[in-house]
């Protein structure tokens, strides 16, 4: 099973978002999942693929051509995919992967996940989508979503749509039994 990963890439970050995105990692690979990611080797997007490749496990790296350069990963240690443009790596990132796990990250790990949930609300994508919400990061995010919900701008159904949890391993756990591991 490919599990795409969504996170920032930020190196400022504090440790702990790092430490649960390796924990996600070698969770990952114990699984036996493949990460699908952004190719980067810094932030929280570094820390999850050194952590699959830790534990032996697998990644494939889906980078646009203009990012190419020192803070990915290189083809001798995960498999690359070029592409063209941001949303043709979303595309192919999307077509990889039976999964998604969201890691706390910025406006384009933000733009990731709600074009995942708007697909899958709508019935275009049907896989699990995870939250993992490190130190309440996405506290904010899920108040936000319920004053749309209070709103009435979205059904109250669109909690059902991802599951949230603040522990790496017990998140990896969650998504490996709605895949049926």
């Amino acid at each position: 099973m490919n599990v795409c990963v969504f996170a920032g890439a930020s190196e400022e970050v504090e440790e702990v978002y790092k430490a649960a995105a390796f924990e996600v990692g070698t969770a990952m690979a114990c699984k036996g999942f493949t990460l699908v990611f952004g190719a980067g080797n810094t932030g929280m997007m570094g820390a999850v693929c050194r952590g699959v490749l830790s534990a032996k496990g697998a990644a494939i790296g889906i980078v646009p051509g203009f990012f190419k350069g020192e803070v990915l990963f290189s083809d001798s240690e995960i498999e690359i995919i070029t592409t063209e443009s941001m949303r043709q790596r979303k595309q192919i990132m999307d077509e990889k992967s039976d999964a998604v796990i969201v890691l706390p990250g910025g406006i384009g790990t933000l733009d990731e996940f709600f074009e995942v949930l708007t697909l899958k609300q709508l019935k275009r994508l049907n896989k699990p989508i995870m939250v993992l919400n490190t130190n309440g990061f996405y506290d904010k995010m899920i108040s936000m979503l319920q004053g749309i919900i209070d709103e009435s701008f979205a059904h109250d159904s669109i909690r059902d749509l991802f599951y949230i949890h603040d522990d790496p391993s017990a998140l990896v756990d969650a998504l490996a039994k709605k895949l049926g591991y």
